[in-house]
């Protein structure tokens, strides 16, 4: 599978690299490829409308970013972030595809002048940013600086930027080619999720690449059959994943090597924390997780207050 801490990182340089060379579910459901394993979805609505993002001070971040560089790049393109950008979906398939995924870019955008402001730098650095089409469809091929791997960049609509590291992937959703997922499971369990949630995750067994684990890693991971779950952001942070096992057993033995995971980092944490206050947040919410298991089932939660949030905000100013 492509690794995810490599797609989203390079995806980040390349949205950079397209527009400042100078300087809904259903929706993204529709266009994930057919032999999607695993989805991330990241709600920057809900995000920056919570109560917690408000008293850590959004607003005053909205004012910073008209100062920053590349402020009048986006004010030219019509772009706030704040705004405007609604979320970001990363669809990944399985096994030992590691050139490929699909990152879903949903949002309010004036697709016209982005790909005319796109199209000029393009003349301007032809090494690093390159137009292509793809039937009626301008594309962007951006080498990545560091990566062997470009990214190719779509923009269909006012509404969806495409991202992927795989030309022929990219051209398939450009094409219509919106074919149902392969795997029902998958389709069920990002379909039951709450959409407001800031984060959510749900993964199928297949998306793990177990080969290139370790034994003891890859005799725990074989046990799993789904992942789902993530992140709500209010006025406090929550985490709630469930995981599907294949029998109880296995769910007996991932709960409690997670249980002894966590005890230790409990310990490491503490010690680390009395010296390093920035850590005390991640010591708070760690106290405050639980790991259970009934059945198939493990249920992996997690709190973290506003409220201690916004102390070491405070202590950073």
């Amino acid at each position: 599978m492509l690794s995810l801490k490599r797609l989203v990182p390079l995806s980040l340089v390349a949205f950079t690299t397209l527009f400042f060379l100078p300087v809904a579910a259903q929706e993204a459901k529709s266009h994930f490829p057919p032999d999607t394993q695993a989805v991330i979805r990241i709600n920057f609505r809900s995000i920056l409308g919570s109560e917690l993002a408000k008293k850590l001070g959004i607003d005053q971040a909205k004012d910073f970013l008209q100062i920053v560089p590349g402020a009048d790049v986006l004010k030219e393109l019509g772009f706030d972030p704040f705004t405007d950008l609604d979320t970001i979906t990363i669809a990944a398939p399985g096994g030992a595809k590691t050139e490929q995924g699909l990152i879903i870019v949903q949002g309010k955008f004036k697709a016209k002048k982005l790909i005319d402001k796109a199209e000029k730098e393009a003349k301007n650095n032809s090494e690093s940013l390159k137009v292509i089409k793809i039937g009626k469809h301008t594309v962007f091929e951006v080498t990545v600086p560091n990566s062997q791997v470009p990214l190719f960049i779509a923009i269909p609509s006012d509404s969806i930027i495409l991202v992927s590291p795989n030309k022929d992937y990219l051209e398939a959703r450009l094409n219509g080619k919106n074919e149902e997922l392969a795997n029902k499971d998958l389709g069920k369990l990002f379909g039951s999720l709450d959409e407001k949630l800031a984060l959510s995750v749900a993964v199928v067994s297949k998306a793990l690449d177990l080969k290139s684990l370790p034994e003891q890693a890859r005799g725990l991971l074989e046990g799993i059959e789904t992942i789902g779950g993530g992140v709500a952001l209010d006025k406090d942070i929550s985490l709630e994943l469930a995981v599907v096992t294949k029998d109880a057993s296995a769910a007996k033995l991932i709960s409690e090597t997670l249980s002894q995971g966590l005890n230790q980092a409990l310990g490491f944490l503490g010690l680390m924390a009395a010296n390093q206050k920035e850590l005390v947040p991640i010591l708070e919410f760690a106290k405050s997780a639980k790991v259970t298991s009934k059945d198939k089932l493990v249920s992996i939660s997690g709190k973290l207050p506003g409220s201690i949030l916004e102390e070491a905000f405070k202590g950073k100013k």
